[in-house]
């Protein structure tokens, strides 16, 4: 796998950005005391309101160009049709998912307040939503640079798509986004905490140098990594022969209750310390292909809710959660 430079300068320094503005972030979340509510109301919530929509500022400045950077790269320039412009004052009039930037900080407030409800300090309280706000932050502007360098790479018709880059150590869902090509009409699944990158292209030809061999980055982990990342019993799926983007797919999917197939769960549960007998039913699963070669499912998609959040949780998920 090739990687370019010009992504890889811009990666990191998203992720600083992002870092930064967290950090800032905090810092005024921290300064809310025992009467935070009212607070929040008289000034604290504008001014994290201004501090996250300068790291948002900050990151679209920073995408600015990167496109151009990482064709020119690949000895590509490519120029937007018919002269189009990006409104950046529309992508930071909303969130990422379209809510107000004021509603989604909120949500701090309300947690500490749920907290307290459960029997928390207001101290303890705040604390607890401290992790959300530095979530919120960075997440929101990430998103808003990938969404920006999304609308660039649209508007040039000589870029086909795009090839997702990690930032390793990677979880598993990055893993296997990141051995396709996209086209530019394709959206850029993230998840929360998430700092994988665009890496634009002429065509799904010119992405072959790009793409990332999931069993590859699976091999360059060590044993106790690859447990880590892909769980144990996926894990030895994998070092057994399955093919790691089927793994990964079938297990974010689940299975259907109404399917005769085995998940790998099953499958290591009735093969126990027989590895033949594993790799035969694997392969009986569909986890291992003769060929090698598995299409990734286009119905994989991240969960990007909230699942601290009631709100986010369906009916059946709540219940299960009050168990």
């Amino acid at each position: 796998m090739t990687t370019l430079q010009a992504s890889k300068r811009e990666q990191a320094r998203q992720t600083l950005i992002a870092f930064a503005a967290a950090h800032q972030a905090v810092a005024v979340w921290d300064r809310l005391g025992e009467d935070f509510s009212t607070q929040w109301d008289q000034g604290v919530r504008d001014e994290m309101i201004r501090t996250v929509q300068a790291g948002r500022s900050e990151a679209i400045s920073q995408a600015d160009g990167y496109i151009d950077r990482a064709l020119a790269e690949q000895g590509l320039a490519f120029a937007a049709a018919g002269g189009l412009t990006i409104n950046t004052q529309r992508l930071l009039a909303t969130t990422p998912d379209g809510r107000t930037l004021g509603g989604l900080l909120d949500n701090g407030i309300i947690k500490a307040k749920q907290a307290i409800a459960g029997g928390s300090g207001w101290h303890d309280a705040l604390v607890g939503s401290r992790d959300f706000i530095a979530s919120a932050t960075s997440d929101t502007i990430r998103q808003t640079a990938s969404d920006f360098v999304s609308i660039d790479a649209t508007r040039r018709p000589g870029v086909g798509g795009y090839v997702r880059q990690l930032s390793v150590p990677s979880c598993r869902s990055c893993v296997a986004l990141a051995g396709a090509f996209y086209r530019t009409n394709t959206g850029f699944q993230r998840h929360p905490k998430c700092d994988c990158i665009h890496v634009p292209v002429s065509d799904a030809a010119a992405a072959e140098p790009y793409l990332t061999d999931p069993k590859a980055y699976f091999n360059s982990l060590s044993r106790a990594q690859q447990d880590a990342v892909f769980g144990e019993r996926d894990a030895q799926a994998i070092r057994d022969g399955a093919n790691p983007v089927t793994v990964i797919n079938k297990r974010a999917r689940g299975q259907n209750k109404r399917s005769t197939n085995l998940t790998i769960d099953d499958i290591y549960t009735v093969a126990g310390d027989n590895r033949d007998r594993a790799i035969t039913l694997l392969r009986e699963n569909g986890y291992l292909s003769e060929s090698g070669r598995v299409t990734l499912a286009r119905t994989n998609r991240v969960d990007r809710r909230d699942l601290t959040d009631p709100r986010q949780l369906t009916s059946a998920e709540r219940r299960a959660a009050a168990q």
